[in-house]
C-alpha cells in the first residue's frame, strides 16, 4: 500500500470517527426520558461498528453503593450466554473494577497475554459471556448532578 492510499485511509477514518461523533451529539439532545435506553442502545451499536468491535458495554456506578458497577447496556452482535440480570463489575470482573476504582486506564490486547495479577475470575467471566475482547479500555466519565 502506498504512502498516499494509507493517508488517504486514515482520513478517512479521521472523518468517520468525527461524524460519529457528531451523531453522538446530536442523537442525545432532546431526547426524551422514555426513549433514553433506545437512543443508548443505538449509539452503542453505532460506536461499536464505526469502530469495528464486537462487543461493547456500558456500565453506571450505582447510586446506592458508590463501590459498585452496573453494566446497564452491551450490544453483542455475535451473541454468547445470558447476562445475569444484575451485573455487578467487583463479582464478575473484580480486578478490572478495582482498577477502575483506582480511576487507572486498562488496555488489554489480548486475553492470552494476562498476567496472573489480572486474576482468574475475570478471564472466566470474559470467555463465558463470550466477552473476549481485542482489547479492554476503562474509559472513565464523570457526570455531576447540578
Amino acid at each position: 500500500m502506498s504512502q498516499d492510499q494509507n493517508a488517504n485511509g486514515e482520513l478517512e477514518e479521521q472523518r468517520d470517527f468525527e461524524s460519529l461523533l457528531l451523531d453522538l451529539s446530536v442523537r442525545f439532545v432532546n431526547v426524551s426520558a422514555e426513549r433514553l435506553d433506545q437512543e443508548i442502545n443505538d449509539a452503542l451499536r453505532h460506536i461499536c461498528q464505526c469502530l469495528n468491535l464486537d462487543l461493547g458495554t456500558l456500565w453506571e456506578q450505582s447510586p446506592d453503593e458508590s463501590h459498585v458497577l452496573l453494566m446497564t447496556h452491551v450490544y453483542r452482535p455475535l451473541g454468547g450466554a445470558p447476562i445475569p440480570e444484575r451485573l455487578d463489575a467487583s463479582v464478575y470482573f473484580p480486578w478490572n473494577a478495582a482498577e477502575n476504582q483506582a480511576r487507572k486506564t486498562v488496555v488489554i490486547s489480548s486475553l492470552e497475554n494476562l498476567s496472573e495479577e489480572t486474576g482468574s475470575c475475570d478471564l472466566a467471566s470474559w470467555r463465558y459471556s463470550s466477552a473476549i475482547p481485542d482489547w479492554v479500555e476503562n474509559i472513565h466519565i464523570a457526570v455531576h448532578s447540578p
